[in-house]
């Protein structure tokens, strides 16, 4: 695998995106902190483990639902020594998505947790946006074209990102969504995917900081995309709706 990546978080020197690589395993984290704002250490909940489930990716050979039984195990020891409260109230759970590949013999393997995707010889994309987020996104969108406040438009949302954990990992709930924080993750919300090494020239994945996919797979071609739609729609409430102006970005980009 030939390797290139950029990651960039929305504020300097925070990042809350990870990413890291071996000669057969890539792996792309993008953290969530509590809503609680609180920092463990000079980080944020987001930044510590997105960072952590990077490291124990790469250092074990497991994919799939034993992979993620295994992230969860270890995020739940993490708060132990770290966020005691998280064991007792879900609202200072951190959280992550992931997509894991794994290349083994003349297989690609990829495991996806949450809305981080990715793409396959630069045509089709592994999207898995939730259903919450888009009505969240667009509760925020209809509060600023109504009143034009664009500034309050996150605080209007604010108490149904804070009330999110009551869906987070639960399977049963038509507003539910799959992460990784610490709790079981039901295996409805672990995709799985396999292909053959070789019909795969290019894999790209990318966290939700870039809001559309470029034609080229090119590093410049994601800048260059990014930069358009900060052009024309830089509070992203018009053609690129969101729960939040700008996020953490990060594009890594294997050639085969």
């Amino acid at each position: 695998m030939n390797i290139q990546a950029y990651s960039q978080g929305k504020k300097p020197n925070r990042n809350e995106d990870s990413w890291k690589n071996n000669r057969n395993t890539i792996v792309v984290a993008d953290g969530a902190t509590d809503k609680s704002g609180k920092l463990y250490g000079g980080k944020t909940g987001g930044e510590i483990i997105s960072k952590l489930l990077v490291d124990k990716c790469i250092e074990n050979d497991l994919t799939g639902i034993d992979l993620v039984e295994s992230l969860t195990q270890t995020v739940a020891e993490l708060y132990k020594k770290t966020n005691p409260t998280a064991l007792i109230d879900p609202h200072y759970l951190f959280s992550s998505t992931l997509v894991y590949v794994r290349v083994t013999g003349s297989k690609l393997l990829i495991t996806q947790i949450g809305d981080t995707s990715f793409r396959i010889n630069g045509k089709k994309a592994f999207h898995n946006s939730t259903l919450l987020d888009k009505l969240t996104s667009n509760a925020r969108v209809d509060y600023i074209k109504s009143t034009n406040d664009v500034d309050g438009g996150r605080d209007f949302i604010m108490p149904i990102l804070k009330e999110q954990t009551k869906y987070q990992n639960n399977p049963d709930h038509i507003l539910g969504y799959g992460c990784i924080d610490g709790t079981e993750v039901p295996s409805k919300f672990i995709k799985q995917f396999e292909f053959s090494t070789g019909e795969v020239e290019t894999l790209e994945i990318f966290t939700d900081g870039y809001y559309a996919v470029p034609d080229g797979t090119d590093i410049a071609d994601w800048e260059e995309i990014y930069k358009t739609i900060e052009t024309i729609d830089p509070q992203k409430y018009l053609k690129y709706p969101s729960t939040k102006p700008s996020d953490d970005r990060t594009i890594v980009v294997a050639e085969f």
